[in-house]
């Protein structure tokens, strides 16, 4: 008797150590799709930010919405350059070629974006003048932190710029 009952267990033991072993091999794959889901949202945002037209207070809370850290520096210092020299960005286009997670954590992701983007640098005001067309590829390493419940840009890496 005894020994059927130790094949029973060592039995529930294996379908446990299976079912929890595949369990956790779906929430890494989710947990990995949701943080370049997070990437590309924040990505639109920045891309939406550079088409804006917003006061320099608007591009500040915007900004901080999708930066932390030194990327935010950067990133204002370009919306103001785009503001003072009268342009915004119009993205016509943008091509996720690839985009993988090289490490995370609970706080911390770093990612490789192969991507494509293409728009033009448009004059603001009444009269919308395009000055230059832009047709980027681009590899990037991308860090990202968590804010609360949410992810933000805290560094990018351009490795290759096209």
């Amino acid at each position: 008797m005894r020994h059927k009952s130790n094949h029973k267990l060592i039995l529930i033991f294996l379908v446990l150590a299976v079912f929890l072993g595949g369990t956790g091999f779906f929430i890494e794959a989710q947990s990995k799709a949701d943080i370049i889901e997070a990437y590309k949202e924040l990505d639109k945002k920045d891309f939406r930010l550079q088409s804006s037209q917003n006061t320099e207070e608007e591009i500040e809370i915007l900004a901080e919405e999708i930066y932390c850290g030194s990327q935010l520096e950067k990133a204002l210092n370009y919306y103001k350059e785009l503001k003072s020299k009268g342009l915004c960005l119009k993205i016509k286009s943008i091509k996720y070629n690839s985009i993988e997670v090289l490490d995370h954590n609970a706080s911390l992701a770093v990612l490789l974006v192969s991507s494509e983007y293409r728009g033009d640098y448009v004059t603001v005001g009444e009269k919308k003048e395009t000055m230059r067309e832009v047709e980027v590829k681009m590899l990037c390493q991308v860090e990202l932190a968590r804010d609360g419940d949410s992810w933000k840009i805290a560094d990018t890496v351009v490795l290759k710029d096209e």
